[in-house]
């Protein structure tokens, strides 16, 4: 055994940068979570929030990786944070400066101990899972397809392949823990470790969940498996369930799994497996899967997506293969609309089978060439052919909504937009990348892609989309008008009319409040910047866009706080900043 040749990256500017763009690990220097470093690519660099620590070979990162994100280095590690910022419960934060955690001392066994291998060995495969994983995650740098594509689509509903699916991942979920279990296991006799020890381990992280025995999860606990993780979280402190298991982020697998294994005192890759076996599991999955795909549809309507993955005219997800994983991350994702450069496309390649709007800008209306239901239908159509009508009632059902334009006019919980911004959130970061732009009255909406953002595109919505609407109905108000007027005032028809009438003037009165706000803001002539992030570029659109964050950022703007950002220097120019 010797000590471990790691190189922690340095505040010194004279070499900080000689270890830029080097494969090695990361970890976040703040955190209420445990103490966990993970991959860091080749072709990245790092600066003071996220540490970075090297090896000379990829096979030790390997080993330090497995070693770092066990129990026994974490318990030994926390002997180093200074008290004030060490915890028991409630999710307080704890730092790990460089400073601290180089002090360290990380035992590393030679390469040719059996040990050393099996430690690499099954840390590999953990990575290999987490990287399939992410080929089927929209938010992925690896993203590659939906989850459909590993299923023949023309012999499935939506919901068998989505139980599949689901079964799928926690099988996975099961071997990682068994896999990490390994590495605990090995840890342990690494560090040199005695029952005294390992006691300690249990009474201030909680065992690993593969300690516990085979057992049988009640049917009363395996109903909180389909709850949402705040949900159960906030069940655990009513329940006055607290210690480190429970309220701490990390987890191997699936927090929740995790979560139940803890509750029940039962093996998690036990626990894994019954909730792949079991019927409760449906419910929760099928709905994730099925709002995957809308969301998947309408990026390939966009050009985001390539969807000749889905319909099976490039490979699928099965025969792309992983990269090393230290490799560097790809340019775009593998599943992207992308040229032969690797680099976004802007117009649609040759014999592409999709209409793609390459403007952006999408529109909430049954009139419209351009109405995203009608493109989605159009999509669908592709994919299933004569089944598309049935899997887009399957898919509505499932979402339990009306009909899918209900699905995209409802802003709260259960609607597209809701859940688009769950999908592209993590922690605090809420980055939405198809954006709704509604009316007061729902009545009429356009979905812009933040991608093609520019600083004409809001003056092309309204003259492509929103006044030719208005005049659409302004002449509809103008027909029933002379309708009225031929029939009279008194009657059925007229009352019907009258009725008619009225409804048209609101919606009219709708849709021109709609176009004024709209063109306030196309007015301020900014041009957008997307290094400033998606929450600064969508602010401007508050009075439209159904999300607090845009309000609270605008006011933010208007105060001066972001003087960095692109945006921010446009509102001073145009004196919109207090005090300016």
């Amino acid at each position: 055994m010797r000590s471990t040749p790691l190189k922690w990256r340095r505040y010194c500017k004279d070499t900080i940068s000689n270890y830029f763009f080097q494969q090695g690990l990361t970890y976040t220097q703040r955190t209420n979570s445990a103490f966990a470093p993970r991959v860091l690519p080749e072709g990245c660099i790092f600066a003071t929030k996220g540490e970075s620590i090297f090896c000379e070979r990829a096979s030790d990162l390997l080993f330090v990786l497995a070693m770092m994100n066990s129990k026994p280095f974490q318990i030994l590690i926390e002997a180093f944070v200074s008290t004030g910022d060490s915890v028991q419960s409630e999710g307080q934060a704890r730092s790990y400066l460089s400073g601290t955690t180089k002090k360290f001392p990380l035992p590393l066994i030679e390469p040719n101990d059996p040990i050393y291998s099996e430690v690499v060995e099954s840390i590999s495969q953990i990575v290999h899972i987490w990287k399939q994983r992410s080929m089927n995650d929209q938010t992925s740098q690896l993203f590659s397809s939906i989850w459909l594509v590993s299923y023949d689509v023309t012999k499935h509903t939506l919901h068998e392949p989505a139980i599949l699916e689901s079964q799928y991942e926690r099988s996975m979920d099961g071997k990682i823990l068994e896999l990490s279990w390994n590495i605990e296991r090995r840890g342990r006799e690494i560090f040199g470790l005695d029952c005294e020890d390992i006691s300690f381990i249990h009474h201030s992280l909680g065992p690993h969940v593969e300690e516990y025995e085979e057992g049988v999860v009640p049917s009363g606990m395996s109903s909180l498996y389909m709850r949402k993780e705040e949900e159960v979280l906030a069940w655990l402190k009513t329940q006055g369930i607290s210690g480190r298991q429970f309220v701490n982020q990390s987890h191997h697998s699936s927090r929740k799994v995790e979560i139940l294994s803890h509750l029940c005192k039962i093996k998690g890759s036990s626990v894994a497996k019954q909730l792949s076996d079991s019927d409760f599991e449906e419910s929760g999955s099928v709905i994730q899967t099925s709002s995957s795909l809308i969301d998947f549809v309408v990026g390939s309507i966009f050009g985001r997506w390539d969807i000749r993955y889905l319909i099976g005219e490039r490979q699928s997800r099965q025969s792309l293969e992983l990269p090393d994983p230290f490799a560097p991350l790809p340019i775009c994702p593998p599943g992207m609309l992308q040229g032969e450069d690797g680099l976004p496309l802007n117009e649609n390649p040759e014999g592409y089978p999709l209409l793609i709007e390459w403007d952006g800008i999408l529109v909430d209306d049954s009139d419209h060439q351009d109405d995203i239901i009608r493109r989605i239908r159009d999509l669908l159509e592709l994919i299933w052919k004569d089944r598309a009508d049935a899997i887009e009632k399957e898919a509505y059902e499932i979402l339990g909504v009306k009909n899918l334009r209900d699905y995209f006019r409802k802003p709260g919980n259960g609607g597209f937009w809701d859940d688009h911004i769950k999908r592209y959130s993590k922690s605090r970061r809420k980055a939405p990348i198809y954006w709704l732009l509604q009316s007061p009255k729902k009545n009429y909406a356009l979905w812009l892609y933040y991608h093609r953002l520019d600083k004409d595109m809001l003056f092309k919505a309204l003259l492509h989309y929103v006044e030719p609407k208005i005049r659409l109905e302004e002449s509809r108000l103008d027909t029933l008008r002379s309708q009225q007027a031929e029939a009279g005032t008194s009657g059925s028809v007229a009352k019907k009319l009258a009725k008619d009438i009225d409804r048209q003037e609101e919606l009219l009165s709708e849709l021109r409040d709609f176009e004024d706000k709209l063109r306030r803001v196309a007015n301020l002539h900014l041009d957008p910047d997307l290094n400033d992030g998606v929450v600064l570029n969508i602010a401007p659109l508050r009075e439209l866009v159904p999300w607090k964050e845009a309000k609270t950022y605008w006011d933010e703007l208007l105060a001066g706080k972001y003087e960095w950002s692109s945006i921010g220097k446009q509102l001073r120019e145009r004196s919109l900043v207090h005090g300016h």
